[in-house]
């Protein structure tokens, strides 16, 4: 009975994602008014992220190579790890950008659901993940493959793709896409 429910929620989110995307900030603020505490932060969350990600100059993505001189400079300048997600379209335009989590120097604390809630108000059909190391040390951690796979799990039910996840470290980076371990738990999922 409680997964219907969430089930529902979901559903519910997800027609009103669309409603959403087809508002002005102006009006999506003003419908705020008229909500609950959480419904209201979720609207003002979904505002921000449209506001922040016109600013930036990359609107599609065409690789992680693109991804990582975008952001370079950016996960460089972090003492800590910060969490980031992009949200995309289907032609892989970038519809939002969210911190997930800003953690300690060497984790952060990341919740799939939170990150799979935004997809969903933002109707992407694909994410990509991306932290810093600030340790240097590009090789992904035992907890950031877990983290990849349950978020990839969890999106893919919702019929959201993870596109890479990358991790930024100095001069180098990493991209799950690039070493084939998204094709590898894209096919766990399968088997599972």
């Amino acid at each position: 009975m409680r997964a219907f429910k969430r089930l529902s929620e979901i559903s519910a989110l997800k027609h009103l994602s669309a409603d959403l995307q087809r508002a002005t900030n102006r009006e999506i603020m003003r419908a705020g008014k008229n909500t609950t505490g959480g419904e209201n932060m979720a609207l003002y969350r979904l505002t921000v992220n449209r506001e922040k990600i016109s600013d930036k100059r990359l609107t599609y993505i065409h690789g992680a190579e693109d991804i990582y001189k975008e952001f370079r400079e950016e996960q460089e300048s972090y003492d800590r790890e910060h969490f980031t997600a992009l949200y995309l379209d289907n032609s892989l335009g970038v519809l939002g950008i969210e911190t997930l989590s800003i953690g300690s120097i060497d984790r952060a604390a990341v919740y799939p659901r939170d990150t799979i809630k935004s997809a969903l108000l933002m109707q992407a059909t694909s994410i990509v993940l991306m932290h810093n190391h600030p340790s240097g040390n590009r090789q992904p951690s035992a907890e950031d493959c877990s983290l990849t796979r349950i978020i990839m799990f969890a999106a893919l039910t919702m019929q959201i793709k993870v596109v890479d996840h990358i991790i930024f470290a100095g001069d180098a980076y990493y991209s799950f896409a690039e070493n084939g371990k998204i094709s590898e738990y894209e096919q766990d999922y399968i088997q599972a």
